[in-house]
Formats: structure tokens, sequence, C-alpha cells
């Protein structure tokens, strides 16, 4: 099992205040925490964000024409008098305590930016004191000497040039492969010394995905797997699940992860559901399919769910698809189509008449007689030419926080 780290994330600001970075600064303290490390934010502004994230304030931290204009005026004018000394060692002072018992502390933007340059005086001077016991990580979201709009005239001077100075000490993180080009020439490192964490995207929230939905998701592997194909409806024999069973394990075959999510528990009105329900368990014991055919409403229930799936659940589970999956042999209407298609959602169904009436044009349709392996060669070529549909994979994949934490963050902390 691996160590909790103490880690201290450190910029001049931090949630509430709105900007990129303090977007970023929270993700990753949220991300850690929950994780089972000791986070705390360490800010010249800002509020506590999270009961599982502690926030220090220390004002001199701020910009510094908010601290203090005088010594900013000085600065604009290039003088470095020891009204800039004094706040540097204010800091380091305040700092210090703050710093030495952490095991982490992860710098944003502050070794890169002019906007206090006190503070990234006084960072560099307890990186070089304190490195031995905390590990310094200088995550660098932009570079100043390397944006024309900050015209930073005295580049080579104390205490500009720092801003293209690097530290032996610490490890430095760029958000970009192109960013970490840009930032490398400026600091005379190489591409292996520049280490590419891209930033990510709360899957959770974004797409509004329930509490139970999303650990169903994480239990199950869903960011991971494709296609997802979701077949919202009771277990019913009309439903026709095998047929969606078996282009599941002809997807395999192909080399797919595929996932399918049957929501419904048996019709309570029709106790011959139930022995369906069984059926349907069986053929995924026989086909090997148990991991890949998630019945959702059993899944919640164990869970401790009520085991229904309530309209938000279901919203969830359409955000998170890939693909809608109707393989029914008979249907009065098909409300699904309709909830597929106000979500952009592929759909691939049966081609059966009152389908066609809903979905005439946009979705793929197979016939109930064609064998499961063709079809499911159609679905993975009809998923291929949707460029969202790839966005979205490329996306789920890559960039939702989870899966930045495990590519990334987690080897950084080590």
């Amino acid at each position: 099992m691996k160590s909790k780290k103490k880690i201290a994330l450190l910029h001049y600001s931090c949630p509430p205040v709105i900007g990129g970075v303090e977007f970023i600064l929270e993700a990753h303290a949220r991300l850690m925490a929950s994780h089972g490390h000791l986070v705390k934010v360490i800010a010249g502004r800002g509020k506590s964000f999270s009961g599982d994230v502690g926030v220090e304030i220390i004002p001199e931290m701020r910009t510094l024409s908010e601290v203090d204009a005088q010594l900013q005026e000085e600065l604009d004018t290039g003088v470095v008098s020891q009204r800039f000394n004094h706040l540097k060692d204010k800091v380091m002072t305040r700092l210090r305590p703050s710093l030495a018992p952490m095991t982490h502390c992860v710098v944003h933007n502050v070794m890169t930016m002019p906007f206090n340059l006190a503070l990234t005086a006084a960072l560099h001077q307890l990186i070089d004191e304190l490195h031995a016991q905390t590990k310094f990580v200088i995550w660098c979201h932009d570079a100043a000497l390397r944006d024309p709009n900050y015209a930073i005239e005295r580049r080579d001077q104390f205490p500009w040039d720092l801003l293209g100075r690097p530290n032996p000490h610490a490890r430095y993180v760029t958000i970009s492969k192109l960013r970490g080009q840009q930032i490398g020439e400026l600091l005379g490192l190489s591409p292996d010394q520049m280490t590419v964490v891209p930033n990510g995207i709360d899957l959770k929230s974004f797409l509004g995905i329930t509490d139970a939905i999303w650990k169903l998701a994480l239990d199950h592997e869903l960011l991971e797997a494709r296609p997802v194909m979701l077949f919202p409806s009771r277990i019913l024999r009309r439903k026709n699940y095998e047929l969606a069973i078996r282009i599941v394990a002809a997807l395999k075959k192909q080399g797919q992860r595929p996932k399918l999510l049957l929501t419904g528990p048996p019709d309570p009105h029709n106790p011959r559901t139930a022995e369906y329900a069984q059926e349907l368990r069986q053929l995924c014991a026989q086909l090997k399919l148990e991991e890949d055919v998630l019945f959702v409403s059993q899944i919640l229930e164990v869970m401790g769910e009520k085991g229904e799936v309530g309209f938000q659940d279901l919203r969830s589970l359409y955000a998170l698809a890939d693909l809608l999956l109707i393989t029914s042999s008979q249907e009065g209407f098909g409300l699904p189509l309709l909830e597929a298609g106000a979500l952009k959602l592929p759909m691939a169904c049966s081609d059966i008449p009152v389908l066609r009436e809903v979905a005439p044009d946009d979705a793929l349709f197979f016939d109930l007689q064609d064998e499961p392996t063709q079809i499911a060669s159609r679905i993975v070529a009809f998923l291929q030419e949707q460029p969202t549909h790839r966005m979205f994979k490329w996306v789920l994949g890559q960039y939702s926080w989870e899966r930045i934490y495990q590519v990334h963050l987690d080897g950084l902390l080590s």
C-alpha cells in the first residue's frame, strides 16, 4: 500500500477566487485528498472550499499591488529597495513553518510569472533550504518572459531574472507539450527535465452524473470501455435482450472492450419476467460476459440504493454511453430514441416499423435476422464515423481527472 503524502498546493489565490489556475488547483486538491493524501492549499487570498482540504491564507502572497502598492511602483521603475527584501523575508518567515512538515509542495505559476516577485524570490530560497525534506514541484501554466504582452524590460536583472532561472532542486511540470517546449527553452531545460501533465475535466460534475452511477462507472471501468451501450427498459421478452448480449460477445471477439447497460428490473406485474431475467444471466455466464453486461438496477440494489433507476440516474447513464442499443422485436413507440436524440447520442436499433417512424434516417438499423458478428462490425464502423464520438472517447480516456491521477499525479507524488 502506498504511503499517504502531506501535500501543499501554493498559488497567489484559491477558490472562491475565479481563475484558470485556481480551477486546476482546486481540482488537484480535491483529487489528491480523495486518494487519502493530507492536502493543504496555501494562498494569499481565498477561503475554505472543501472539508477534505485545508486552506491557509498568507496575505503577503497576494498579487504584489494588493500587498504593497508602493513596492510595486518601485519595481515598475526598476528600483529594488529594502522594502522588497523586507517583504521577501516576511514571506519566508510565514511560509517556512507551513512548508517544513510537508512531503510535497506544488507551486502553481509563481516561479514564472511576475505578479509577486518577492514571493518568487522567497520560494527560490525556501526550495534551496527545504528540498532535502520536501519535494518541490514547479507547475508552469504560463511564462511571462515568453509572452510579449508582459514586455519585461529588465529580464536579466534581479528579481526579474528569477522568472527565467530554473531551480535545480525542483521538478518542473507543464500543462502541454507546446508549453513544455516553450518553458524548456526559456529555462534551459531539456524535454526529459520537463514533465507534461495535462489539465483535465471533472466529468462527474460537468456531465451531471449522480453519485451512484459515478461509483458504478468507476467500479465497472465504464470510462475505459468501448463501446458503452445503453438499453433502457424493463426486462421483457419482446426487448430481445439475447441479441444485445450476443452483440456484446461479438464485439469482444473483435477486440473491443464493450459494456452493455440494462437498466430495468423484471416487470413487477409479470412474474414470468423474473424467469427471463434469470435466463439472460445464464446466457451471460455461458458467454463469459458477467463483467460486460451490467444489470444496473441489481447493481444499485447491492450498493444500498433503492434498486430503481431514477430519472437522474438514467440521465447519467445516457451521458456516459456511446450508443443507444435497441434490439426489440416489437415496440409501441420507442421513447429512448427521442431521449438519445435529445442528447446527441448515436443509436443502433432493430429495423421494425415504429422505430423507423421515430428515427427515419439517422439511426443505424439492423435486421433481426442479421448475425451478431455482422451487427457488431457495423456498430464499430458507425461509431468511428462520428467525430463527436471519437472526441468523447478521447476525453474520457485521457482527460478525466481520475485518469490524470492514475497516469500522471500518482507517479509524481511517489
